[in-house]
């Protein structure tokens, strides 16, 4: 049975002559430190990893007043505001944001020594 292409939503695939693709490392240079904002309440970006096997992965976590780990899924042509504007999305709403596939909030994810 054929694939289904992934529904089309924010992000665009670069035509003939477009830039290509932002890199892992683009993106982790971008996204690194970066600070998120919901109305008055911030959270700094960590982000941990980036890779890509037909989609984009994004692990990241998230440091403010509450702080999450997230892995995030979007294509490869995201771009590193459009990755910003999911995690405020997510930050808003949880429930809403289909590319999150994985959250868990950091006083669950055992410390390293």
């Amino acid at each position: 049975m054929p694939r289904l292409p992934e529904p089309q939503r924010w992000w665009t695939v670069p035509g003939p002559g477009a830039p290509a693709f932002p890199s892992g490392d683009e993106l982790f240079t971008h996204l690194d430190g970066r600070f998120v904002r919901v109305g008055s309440i911030g959270w700094r970006i960590e982000i941990y990893s980036v890779w890509a096997e037909e989609m984009r992965w994004v692990q990241l976590a998230l440091r403010g007043p509450s702080e999450h780990m997230l892995v995030l899924r979007v294509p490869l042509a995201a771009n590193a505001a459009e990755i910003l504007g999911e995690i405020e999305q997510w930050l808003r709403n949880p429930s809403t944001v289909d590319s999150v596939c994985s959250t868990t909030p950091c006083s669950a994810v055992p410390s390293v020594h």
